[in-house]
């Protein structure tokens, strides 16, 4: 079965220094995704004390994960990707967290379409 990621809530999130802030998408169960932060292997168990993931499986074989990071730091920004690959396939999500002084140059683009 090819890959299916879906990303719940904001792919792109403006956090400020101490904020919390969880990525969160759903899959199949039995999915094996990797998450990387800037091109980088994150680990299933993290070495920065303020990343954690979060997981559940629900009756009908739904995996939902979230990496969470307690207390956002200058860090981590930057572009965070899960990817999961099966039958030659490969599904990609990535999330985008962005200092706060971005926002208004974010949201020009977004709203003028560029």
């Amino acid at each position: 079965m090819p890959p299916s990621l879906k990303s719940l809530g904001q792919e792109t999130t403006f956090a400020d220094a101490g904020d919390l802030v969880r990525m969160t998408l759903q899959t199949h169960k039995t999915t094996k995704l990797r998450w990387m932060f800037e091109a980088q292997y994150i680990s299933e168990i993290p070495d920065d004390p303020t990343l954690a993931f979060e997981s559940k499986t629900d009756l009908n074989g739904t995996l939902i994960q979230s990496l969470v990071i307690s207390d956002v730091s200058e860090r981590h920004y930057g572009v965070y990707e899960v990817t999961s690959e099966n039958e030659g396939c490969i599904a990609r999500v990535k999330f985008y967290i962005k200092h706060p002084a971005g926002r208004l140059i974010y949201l020009m683009f977004s709203y003028f379409g560029q």
